[in-house]
Protein backbone atom coordinates (compact mmCIF):
# COMPACT_ATOMS: atom_id res chain seq x y z
CA UNK A 1 0.00 0.00 0.00
CA UNK A 2 1.20 3.29 1.00
CA UNK A 3 3.67 2.28 3.24
CA UNK A 4 5.22 0.59 0.65
CA UNK A 5 5.64 3.49 -1.56
CA UNK A 6 7.38 5.70 1.27
CA UNK A 7 9.69 2.72 1.67
CA UNK A 8 10.88 2.77 -1.74
CA UNK A 9 11.04 6.85 -2.38
CA UNK A 10 13.36 6.39 1.15
CA UNK A 11 15.76 4.04 -0.08
CA UNK A 12 16.24 5.98 -3.32
CA UNK A 13 16.42 9.21 -1.43
CA UNK A 14 18.76 7.39 0.88
CA UNK A 15 20.82 6.05 -2.25
CA UNK A 16 21.01 9.28 -3.99
CA UNK A 17 22.48 10.71 -0.74
CA UNK A 18 25.61 12.86 -1.79
CA UNK A 19 28.63 12.41 0.65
Amino acid sequence: GLRVGINLALAIALHNVPE
